[in-house]
């Protein structure tokens, strides 16, 4: 189904506040994201630090990579902290 995009910053903040996301998240409003992240396939996590450098990138999920969710975890646990 697809989300009109003035109700996809509403879903996805419902998604994360159910899950229990103690950060912020943002979404792209055209693709000038995908080209300064450099984006290459989807999903792409991309954690940036307080400092505004980005700390971490991932892309793919780590639904089935035990490995790259503890590495995205301990990104965003290194982020959160300065």
């Amino acid at each position: 189904e697809k989300v009109p995009p003035e109700k996809e910053a509403e879903i996805v903040a419902a998604f994360l506040k159910e899950l229990g996301v103690p950060f912020a998240a943002g979404i792209a409003a055209d693709v000038k994201n995908l080209h300064n992240y450099a984006v290459r396939g989807i999903p792409h996590t991309v954690v940036i630090g307080k400092d505004g450098k980005v700390a971490h990138v991932k892309t793919g999920s780590s639904k089935r990579n035990d490995r790259g969710l503890q590495d995205l975890k301990a990104a965003i646990e290194r982020a959160i902290k300065g």
